[in-house]
């Protein structure tokens, strides 16, 4: 693989942050630090593009010119997205002078840029923003999903995968509705951390580092409790990275906005697996496709979701291990 394109700061800046209007954070994933930024590029007359929900309830990019549009890109969607034609969208956008923001996966970010540098297309109006990910499933996993779970409750109206409002920050339990009927489930959460469904590319991925690729890196701040323990609420702390001038800019603009609390922290202090090297791929993981072709979702929920033990009993041994190890 070619060299990941990076940005200009030789090492990231890393805060702790918050939005500081609670409802923005109870509908964002962590700390509500894209709203912030996105509100400032949208104010400008700028463009965001992000991952959103599309009426079949399958993850793709979109293009948004108001809040509400941008509202769409609020939260997670642990599922590879579809990309559209927003690589396009995003060079017409900069062709015209318009800002840009572009949010999605480091290799999203990546592509976006090597895109627009063999077209040519002048990005100093560009702001990319990439996400710590543990990797993403194969959207046929979650379309099957969807299936198992409307034979069973009807027409599906809405899906959250992972419901903070309810469940709090720390938790993961993904929530349906059904009308008026709200299914909480951890199925696809299980499937989703036993990393079976993960892409293979995931398990080779070269973005998994403190290097950053985006002008700024979004991520839950996991571990808050051991840097900062009186600054969590369970109601959801962001980890920002800063890894170019752009990037300070606007973040340092939202914070003098006074839409943003931020706290410094050492970027040496903040530990999360996907900032250091991919996930393992998972022994089980042939075994795992060649039941699910053979046997269907249904089937596969029975063997590896319900009642799995996997990965309660992984966690319990290896979570102490990896404490050991880190001295």
């Amino acid at each position: 693989m070619s060299e990941i394109v990076k940005t200009d700061l030789p090492l990231a800046l890393a805060f702790a942050c918050k939005h500081k209007n609670l409802d923005v954070r109870m509908n964002s994933r962590s700390g509500g630090v894209f709203t912030a930024v996105s509100d400032i590029v949208l104010e400008n007359g700028g463009v965001v593009f992000g991952c959103a929900l599309n009426d079949s309830f399958e993850a793709e990019h979109q293009r948004a010119t108001t809040k509400e549009e941008r509202d769409k890109f609020r939260n997670s969607k642990y599922v590879q997205s579809d990309m559209k034609d927003c690589f396009r969208q995003v060079k017409s956008d900069l062709t015209d002078g318009k800002e840009v923001l572009f949010s999605g996966t480091p290799c999203q970010v990546d592509g976006l840029k090597r895109y627009l540098e063999l077209t040519n297309t002048n990005t100093e109006k560009l702001l990319t923003m990439d996400l710590v990910c543990h990797g993403v499933p194969s959207p046929l996993l979650w379309r099957d999903y969807l299936k198992y779970q409307s034979k069973k409750h009807g027409t599906i109206t809405s899906a959250n995968f992972r419901n903070k409002k309810k469940f709090g920050w720390k938790d993961h339990v993904e929530t349906l509705s059904f009308g008026n009927t709200d299914i909480d489930s951890k199925i696809f959460t299980t499937l989703f951390y036993a990393d079976y469904p993960l892409r293979r590319s995931c398990h080779e991925c070269k973005y998994m580092s403190k290097n950053r690729v985006g002008d700024i890196t979004l991520a839950d701040f996991w571990g808050i409790k051991k840097v900062l323990p009186d600054y969590d609420d369970n109601k959801g702390v962001s980890l920002i990275f800063v890894s170019s001038q752009k990037g300070l800019r606007i973040f340092s603009q939202a914070v003098e906005n006074d839409e943003l609390e931020s706290i410094p922290v050492n970027i040496d202090d903040v530990y999360q697996r996907a900032l250091e090297k991919p996930y393992y791929y998972h022994y089980k993981k042939e075994e795992f496709w060649d039941y699910y072709k053979e046997n269907g979702f249904d089937a596969v929920v029975k063997r590896y979701a319900i009642g799995n033990p996997i990965v309660p009993v992984m966690k319990k041994v290896l979570k102490p291990l990896v404490k050991r190890l880190r001295g």
